[in-house]
């Protein structure tokens, strides 16, 4: 990275940019509003992997793209292609060790809610050390309508 120009790296349904001394970490799957399934799990892990290379970086931003989302939660339709419990553990186990290595992240992490933050995405929220919300965020824990205990 030359000094003072940031670097985007794209990983799946990730973005991460890194600047001097801060980093943004973009969700970025809009047409899904940012819910969280598979891919995203991947792109959240090469990207949290990668920072952990930067020594020199004090902050973490914790945003997504566009206006509308910041994240919908858990994508439903990868929750239903889970057909085994072991398969749902695994799932839950992964998201919680995603989670954990952002209450214990070195560095500070800021959540920008650009929109809403549904469920999983409040979840999210909870572990960055501070939140600041647009005058568009909304935010709403739904998953016993949908049947999900969390």
């Amino acid at each position: 990275m030359l000094k003072g120009v940031p670097s985007l790296e794209r990983f799946h349904n990730v973005q991460l940019e890194i600047g001097e001394g801060v980093a943004t970490l973009w969700l970025d799957r809009p047409e899904r509003h940012h819910a969280i399934d598979r891919g995203m799990m991947d792109g959240l892990e090469a990207a949290l992997d990668r920072l952990d290379q930067q020594t020199d970086c004090r902050v973490l931003i914790l945003t997504a793209t566009g206006e509308e989302s910041f994240c919908a939660g858990g994508d439903l339709t990868y929750f239903a292609s889970l057909k085994t419990e072991t398969a749902v553990r695994s799932m839950c186990h992964r998201m919680i060790g995603l989670l954990t290595r952002l209450s214990n992240e070195r560095r500070v992490v800021v959540a920008a809610v650009n929109g809403q933050a549904l469920g999983g995405g409040c979840e999210m929220l909870a572990y960055a050390h501070l939140r600041v919300a647009s005058r568009r965020a909304r935010f709403a824990f739904r998953q016993a309508v949908n049947g999900i205990v969390t």
